[in-house]
Parts: C-alpha cells; sequence; structure tokens
C-alpha cells in the first residue's frame, strides 16, 4: 500500500498491473482474440517521484512519456477492417458506470451522529 499526500492509500501498482493484465487477456481470450498484450504503469505526474523502481520495472514516467508514445507511434500498423472490428468489440463491452461508484442514498437527518465506542470484553 502506498499513501498519498492526501493521505489516501493507494493499492501497489505492480499488483494492480498483474490483476488488470489478467483480466484483460482473458477477457481477449473469452472473446476469441488472438492478441499480445503488453502492460505498463504511466505516471502522468511531472512532480511524482518513485524511488525504489527498477529498470525491470514497466513503468514509464512524466520525462519518458513522449519518446514512448513516439516509440508506440513508430510502430503502428495501418488499422485494418479486423482491428477495427476488435476496437468496436472491446468498446461494445465497456461499462459506463462501476458498481463501486453507486453510493447508497441516505438522508442527513437519518444518520446517528457522535462517537461511536465498541467494547471488547476479554476473559
Amino acid at each position: 500500500m502506498y499513501t498519498a499526500y492526501s493521505r489516501q492509500q493507494i493499492m501497489h501498482p505492480l499488483i494492480q498491473l498483474e490483476r488488470t493484465s489478467y483480466l484483460f487477456k482473458e477477457m481477449l481470450q473469452l472473446l476469441k482474440i488472438d492478441m499480445e498484450v503488453i502492460p505498463y504503469i504511466v505516471f502522468t505526474n511531472e512532480q511524482f517521484m518513485l524511488y525504489s523502481a527498477t529498470l525491470k520495472h514497466p513503468f514509464i514516467f512524466p520525462q519518458q512519456l513522449k519518446r514512448f508514445l513516439q516509440k508506440i507511434n513508430a510502430n503502428v500498423e495501418t488499422i485494418n477492417q479486423h482491428t477495427q472490428k476488435i476496437a468496436n468489440l472491446l468498446l461494445s463491452k465497456r461499462k459506463e458506470k462501476s458498481a463501486f461508484e453507486q453510493l447508497p442514498e441516505y438522508a442527513l437527518d437519518e444518520l446517528k451522529r457522535g462517537v461511536f465506542v465498541i467494547s471488547v470484553i476479554q476473559n
């Protein structure tokens, strides 16, 4: 877990990358799409610095972003009917809202206020 300046805990980016890569590859397999997936973690905040990063990690930092995009654009094949079909299929699977974004409905006057203490009885 990383803790941001805002005191918000953030899951380790490599764990997140591994999980999302696995799920994306699994989805491609279910859709019968045979395609190589090369995952990266891109940090866009210019003030961010990850001190424990090594060259083996798939990190792209703000200073590397322009060169990385140039490298990708140089290797891009022309978009044909097959790649357009894959793109449309992936777009059709996109969820507009995440289940995690749904907040419960409540009225402020229904909430109990105050300090809650849970007592623990030890034998």
